[in-house]
């Protein structure tokens, strides 16, 4: 099958969840024996070449040096998926974000065309009305969901299937959409790549947080962590160190290393020997949708973590056998605590945070179920 994924970030491990998900499915499918064919959005960021990680599992690779905008397609970029479209044939053609769906246009009704939701921004948007304190900023986001939710959905409605990582996004999803388009295909981790590392020695009283900082819900998360959990902590074990990891910490992120015990790294080559390190993990998240493929790439390793409810969404972690979950800050410092001080519970849960990742997010599975609903869709072109 000839495959043209079209994405709004460079496909690769350590980036984000989502580059890591699409790298992982292309991967997947090249060693299948289909044809991939790749163009991204991407800022090359000084000192970092993903691209070069991402060319050996594709047959030709564009790269777009713009971020994409929803509801303001690039004409060029749309002569140029027209020009590849009619030049390659394409079976099948894999949007991944929503902001790539305004090139839907480019490509021949023909040609069956899918886009995997990472995450349904309008539904984010809805329930961060509820969150808001002042009038005014209920006003605003109100606002702002509404426009937003017509801008999605008037791109899904030119696609044959839309995938959600779960099922809460497809949930709320069928309330607009035809059921029979939306296909529920979580996140997946390459459990082979994220696996425990024996020889890296775990630091006393460290705790980690990972991901991507433009991404608001990681700023948020560790802000809020460093202000009214971190403190709740260190009055018990005065030596905690705070590792926050990954790339473009914004200002207010790297301020946080003023004080004491929290380090701000910024990008890293390969994010395992620092989550092997810490002797546990992290996922306050409060915003935001979607599946955090991170928390599973930290279980996949075999880690211990503490998150909340909204970091579990999408996956089957039961409390208290594969993660700690908690919503309050108290609760949250009690639960990293009992981890840091109970080595052989904390082993316990990070061995069946593991088993669990092995058996039902391993990205094996994850690109079967991709590469059975492909197959689907075109046979369902073809009949049409």
């Amino acid at each position: 099958m000839k495959i043209l994924f079209i994405t709004s970030y460079l496909p690769g491990r350590g980036l984000h969840g989502g580059s890591s998900r699409i790298f992982e499915i292309i991967r997947y499918l090249k060693e299948k024996g289909h044809h991939i064919s790749l163009i991204s959005f991407y800022h090359k960021e000084k000192g970092q070449d993903p691209e070069k990680k991402i060319k050996k599992y594709v047959d030709s690779l564009r790269i777009i040096n713009k971020t994409p905008m929803l509801g303001k397609p690039y004409k060029e970029v749309l002569e140029l998926i027209k020009r590849s479209s009619e030049r390659e044939n394409f079976d099948l053609v894999q949007f991944e974000y929503i902001h790539t769906g305004d090139y839907a246009n480019a490509i021949s009704p023909k040609i069956p065309r899918i886009l995997t939701e990472h995450e349904l921004h309008f539904y984010a948007l809805k329930k961060r009305v509820s969150m808001e304190k002042s009038i005014s900023g209920k006003m605003i986001n109100f606002a702002k969901f509404l426009l937003v939710r017509k801008r999605e959905l008037n791109v899904m409605k030119k696609m044959d299937k839309i995938i959600c990582v779960n099922e809460m996004d497809a949930k709320e999803l069928r309330n607009y959409i035809d059921p029979e388009k939306i296909e529920v295909i979580p996140h997946g981790v390459d459990v082979d790549f994220f696996a425990p590392i024996p020889h890296i020695k775990v630091e006393k009283n460290s705790i980690g947080f990972f991901g991507y900082y433009k991404h608001y819900p990681n700023v948020d998360a560790v802000i809020f962590f460093a202000k009214e959990i971190l403190p709740l902590i260190r009055k018990e074990v005065p030596d905690v160190k705070f590792y926050i990891i990954g790339r473009n910490p914004p200002p207010e992120v790297k301020k946080l290393e003023r004080i004491k015990g929290i380090v701000v790294t910024g990008y890293v080559q390969d994010l395992r020997p620092y989550i092997q390190k810490c002797e546990v993990i992290i996922s306050p998240i409060r915003l935001g949708m979607g599946m955090r493929v991170k928390i599973m790439e930290a279980m996949s390793m075999g880690k211990p973590i503490v998150a909340t409810d909204l970091s579990c969404e999408g996956f089957d972690v039961i409390d208290g056998r594969h993660v700690l979950i908690a919503n309050e800050p108290h609760i949250f410092a009690e639960c990293v605590l009992y981890l840091l001080e109970n080595q052989a519970e904390s082993q316990k849960i990070g061995e069946n945070a593991r088993a669990l990742i092995v058996e039902k997010y391993n990205y094996r599975k994850i690109g079967e179920m991709i590469e059975n609903l492909y197959h689907q869709v075109v046979e369902e072109k073809n009949i049409d």
